[in-house]
């Protein structure tokens, strides 16, 4: 399966897959430790899921505005979902 990956460069880094369709893999950039329960929400925050165990989450229902990906002990990342879907 192609994987293509891109880092995020925040307060801590952390690193966003995408998988087939639109399953998303968070990582920790530094330890690529796998991020259970980063709740990803859309721009108006009407929509929202949260990573798994794996560090995984479908965010096909949140559209292709932006998304936030939020975790405690992370600083909030806004990414934009189009340009997740184009790695």
């Amino acid at each position: 399966m192609k994987r293509s990956c891109i880092v995020i460069i925040a307060w801590l880094m952390a690193v966003v897959c995408l998988h087939a369709q639109n399953t998303i893999t968070v990582k920790d950039a530094q330890t690529l430790r796998l991020l259970e329960n980063v709740v990803i929400t859309n721009a108006d925050k009407t929509a929202s899921v949260t990573t798994n165990a794996k560090g995984q989450a479908d965010i096909s229902a949140l559209g292709n505005g932006d998304l936030t990906l939020i975790l405690a002990g992370y600083q909030p990342l806004t990414l934009s979902a189009q340009n997740i879907k184009d790695l």
